[in-house]
């Protein structure tokens, strides 16, 4: 058997989410009218502002050492696809209060926005994505609909890439 090459990948990857459609069994949209999440520098994020774009949700939390190792990857996604209409959201799922998260951050070179919810797995939007422990990510379509979750490293980008290349006015 042959190796598998990154244009097979993405082909397979595209071939499970168009037979599986959205892995989500609540509305078209996940983000709805409802989304209203504020990050740590004081931007509101609405679903307006995320329809038509390709969002990837990453729940991580400071004290969490699988999270910290995947930081380097999260940060190679953002910066690949920074501009492209694809959103990295931090989501820290940490009870660090907000002056030592940022410095966290600082600390860390995590320059994407972060959304600080200090209620952890209890907060509504760990409910809402069905978030149990981090790290955790969502990634989701140009309509808000969950169709890949808990990626990591390379089949994170390739998804990604696959997404930001469809046409979103499909």
């Amino acid at each position: 058997m042959g190796a598998v090459t990154p244009r097979l990948l993405v082909g397979l990857v595209l071939a499970v989410v168009v037979l599986l459609g959205p892995m989500s069994a609540a509305s078209a949209s996940e983000l709805g009218d409802t989304t209203d999440w504020t990050d740590l520098d004081g931007r509101t994020w609405t679903g307006d502002d995320l329809d038509g774009r390709v969002v990837v949700l990453a729940f991580w939390a400071t004290w969490c050492t699988p999270c910290r190792a995947e930081l380097p990857d999260l940060r190679r996604l953002h910066e690949r696809f920074a501009g492209d209409d694809v959103v990295l959201l931090g989501v820290a799922l940490d009870s660090l209060e907000r002056r030592r998260l940022r410095s966290f951050l600082l600390r860390h070179g995590i320059d994407w926005p972060q959304i600080h919810v200090p209620r952890g797995t209890e907060s509504a939007i760990a409910r809402r994505f069905g978030v149990g422990s981090v790290p955790a990510t969502r990634i989701l379509d140009r309509h808000g609909r969950v169709v890949a979750r808990d990626l990591r490293g390379r089949r994170l980008e390739v998804v990604v890439e696959s997404l930001r290349g469809t046409d979103p006015g499909r």
